[in-house]
């Protein structure tokens, strides 16, 4: 057994992980809970095979068993110390043709996060990555950073601007507003995304106190989605 991890280790609720696309999950059961199966059906347009190592008397409550999804089947014969076996996990629809979203992303969110979340990773899945998904795109990669503060001399593709429940009038979202116009219009390279209807209103002022056309700054993931869609078909 070596003294350290043979890789990086990422802690993270693997339920509200964002996969990079094409990548093979290896799950190895480590507690009692449909997590597994939350995990895979979730993030079932990311991939379409997974492994899973466990004891054979485990599969029936971690996994579906009936097939409806997903078909398990053993691996290799291998056996473990406590009777643990390798399974191979290929889900009955392979993941559809989707676009995707590549490069490093950043979620700033106000750090008192919306009402359904009580992580910033649940906030990413419910209010960016799972409304992309509905729309066509794939969020591809572990390029992403969950900030509640401007990430200041960070390099990045594209940031999720989330502040909305701060509320209008509050000094931090609307200075928050203010600079993110400035570093539009020093990087256009990057692409800014308004992601709370609170946030895009105090958005829209401080886009019409700069005076000049920010093409890069999108007050809706809607309007994101059109102009993605435009630029990648």
């Amino acid at each position: 057994m070596p003294d350290a991890p043979l890789s990086f280790v990422l802690e993270h609720n693997s339920e509200h992980y964002c996969f990079p696309k094409n990548s093979i999950p290896l799950f190895i059961r480590p507690c009692h809970s449909l997590f597994v199966h939350n995990t895979i059906m979730h993030n079932r347009n990311k991939f379409d095979k997974a492994i899973y190592v466990s004891m054979p008397k485990n599969l029936e409550n971690d996994l579906e068993v009936k097939g409806l999804f997903y078909k398990i089947s053993q691996y290799s014969d291998w056996v473990g110390e406590e009777g643990e076996r390798i399974y191979l996990i290929e889900l009955n629809q392979p993941k559809d043709k989707f676009k995707y979203l590549s490069g490093k992303i950043i979620h700033l969110a106000d750090p008192m996060l919306s009402c359904l979340s009580q992580t910033q990773e649940e906030e990413f899945r419910q209010c960016v990555e799972s409304p992309l998904e509905d729309r066509g795109i794939l969020v591809d990669g572990l390029r992403i950073t969950l900030t509640d503060c401007y990430p200041v001399g960070e390099n990045f593709d594209y940031m999720f601007f989330d502040y909305g429940g701060m509320s209008l009038g509050n000094s931090i979202m609307e200075s928050l507003c203010g600079h993110i116009t400035r570093e539009a219009e020093k990087y256009p390279n990057r692409t800014f995304v308004v992601v709370s209807t609170f946030t895009s209103y105090a958005m829209r002022d401080a886009k019409s106190e700069f005076g000049s056309e920010l093409p890069n700054i999108f007050l809706s993931l809607e309007e994101f989605v059109n102009n993605f869609n435009r630029y990648n078909d």
